[in-house]
């Protein structure tokens, strides 16, 4: 409607400066025309009257009286062709395109639903194409899953302990950037094992880690010390990284670690529905 309504006041006048700059001309021009003529018409009238210059001066006087006339005259037809402009437009021209607006908003609308939803069923694919990937042993009949990921999860965690069991042994100031180094680490693990780069709301992830972390284990290093703050981004650590892989599991496969979705729909229809009168 605003968009509309815009594009409506662009057609009410294509020149709209021009249009004020020559009323405005017209106006002086016709005061002009006053100056010049009255004090003649009035001396001829006071005093003696020469004919000749009465005609003429009455003349220009009645032209600027036209003149004023036609600049009042096409100031107010402008006012009413804007007026009839919107008054066309509210009454006649949007209660019929209002329908088709809607329906062009609702069509939007589910045009982004649908990308979003073949966005991740193409990353679902992806995962369940990665997940058949197999290393085909000496009997044909078996095959050993690929354990690329968890060697990568094995050895960020071997990494996680000995960084955290480091800046036990030797305090300093830069703990809290080694502890955000490490929460960024998994988040990027995480990120690329599910390949959600592309995704805005994987972002949201990591950008409050950049701002939280420092501060808050500069503020804990104050107040408990150094060796409660390890153990305490230890355990965060562990938090973190689970809850944000059961978030991407959840937006990609619609699934949760050990089954849970699967318990979860078996209590809902276990539960009987309460129909509400």
């Amino acid at each position: 409607m605003k968009e509309t309504n815009i594009e409506i006041d662009k057609i009410k006048s294509k020149h709209p400066f021009f249009d004020k700059l020559g009323i405005i001309c017209m106006f002086f021009s016709a005061i002009y025309l006053f100056i010049i003529s009255v004090p003649h018409l009035i001396e001829n009238l006071t005093e003696k009257l020469d004919e000749t210059n009465f005609v003429y001066n009455l003349l220009i006087f009645l032209i600027g009286i036209g003149v004023i006339y036609s600049t009042f005259a096409f100031y107010r037809r402008i006012i009413f062709i804007e007026y009839s402009i919107n008054t066309a437009f509210e009454q006649v021209i949007y209660p019929r395109l209002e329908p088709v607006l809607r329906e062009v908003a609702e069509v939007q609308v589910g045009l982004d639903e649908m990308r979003d939803y073949i966005k991740m069923l193409n990353l679902n694919l992806d995962q369940l194409r990665k997940s058949q990937m197999s290393i085909q042993s000496a009997d044909t009949k078996i095959s050993v899953p690929n354990i690329t990921d968890y060697i990568r999860i094995v050895v960020l965690v071997n990494i996680s302990s000995f960084t955290f069991y480091f800046a036990l042994q030797h305090v300093g100031n830069y703990i809290p950037y080694i502890l955000l180094i490490l929460y960024l680490i998994w988040w990027i693990e995480i990120t690329y094992e599910f390949n959600l780069w592309n995704f805005s709301k994987a972002w949201v992830w990591m950008f409050p880690l950049i701002i939280f972390i420092p501060t808050v284990s500069i503020i804990m290093d104050i107040l408990i010390g150094p060796a409660k703050l390890i153990a305490y981004m230890a355990i965060g650590l562990v938090i973190y990284s689970f809850t944000y892989y059961t978030w991407c599991l959840y937006r990609v496969q619609q699934v949760l670690p050990f089954d849970l979705h699967k318990r979860l729909r078996e209590l809902e229809d276990k539960i009987p529905k309460v129909r509400v009168r």
